[in-house]
């Protein structure tokens, strides 16, 4: 079903990369980012024409990401730290130094469409990005309250290995990879068919949420049923578990042409 209009953002979210020596990117754990009011990111790149004889001999399409920035009334303190370059000293205060090298991350989050017949929200990926420093601005109370945002210069540049800038998805493209696109990032350079992994980790009897697994190069944290989703190509992967007060547990997941469930149970130390 094509789009026609998008509208609204929401379910803004956010998780580190690092990059391996060939260029490959690493994403780390998926966090919620509260509080978007406005997400703005116009492209970077023009064609390019080349002339010839006097007509345009060659086009070339440069696509360099996008530059822009994201809006909004709250930013994680985990983000501050990790992708702002500010630092909590021992009495609890936040600290900007100039010379402070924030981290790359993947940005995440959801737009509202729409249709003749019905809503169709879209979900997307943006893979390599920076961030600037946050505006420091403020106004004084008056008759009326209105409140202020923080604005983010963000800067989205395709992946080194892969030359990927971003990764969208409709809900009605395929409503179970949308469900669970924000427990692990997407990222399929290979274009491949991929199958979802659910890992349910539990005690015995109690899920137990918050714990990190990871699964090939993928990682997530287990939500409050105690379940951590992945989206994986075919093969058979390691699976790391691990939650505070347990005993680490790694086994292994085959994915073949189906859903895979993967059930641990956590031993308490």
């Amino acid at each position: 079903m094509p789009e026609k209009i998008t509208y609204g953002i929401r379910n803004g979210h956010y998780a580190p990369v690092t990059t391996e020596a060939d260029g490959t990117p690493i994403f780390g754990v998926v966090e919620p980012w509260v509080g978007w009011s406005e997400l703005s990111l116009p492209p970077v790149g023009d064609p390019l024409n080349v002339y010839a004889d006097d007509v345009v001999y060659f086009k070339m399409h440069v696509n360099q990401g996008y530059d822009g920035s994201v809006s909004a009334y709250a930013v994680p303190e985990d983000f501050k730290i990790n992708h702002l370059g500010e630092y909590k000293d021992a009495n609890g205060v936040m600290i900007e130094r100039s010379s402070a090298q924030p981290k790359d991350f993947a940005l995440l989050g959801e737009f509202q469409t729409a249709d003749e017949l019905a809503s169709d929200p879209k979900r997307f990926a943006l893979f390599n990005c920076t961030a600037g420093r946050a505006d420091l601005s403020g106004t004084t109370k008056e008759d009326s309250l209105e409140p202020t945002s923080f604005s983010i210069p963000i800067t989205v540049a395709p992946t080194n290995k892969d030359e990927i800038v971003k990764a969208t998805i409709l809900k009605s493209a395929n409503e179970e990879l949308f469900n669970t696109w924000f427990d692990s990032v997407y990222y399929n350079p290979d274009f491949v068919v991929t199958r979802r992994v659910s890992v349910t980790v539990t005690d015995g009897t109690t899920p137990i949420p918050g714990a990190i697994v990871t699964i090939g190069t993928k990682i997530a944290r287990t939500n409050s049923s105690g379940i951590a989703s992945f989206v994986m190509p075919s093969g058979t992967y390691d699976v790391l578990i691990s939650a505070d007060g347990f005993t680490p547990k790694v086994t292994t997941a085959t994915v073949i042409s189906s859903s895979v469930p993967v059930s641990v149970v956590l031993d308490e130390r």
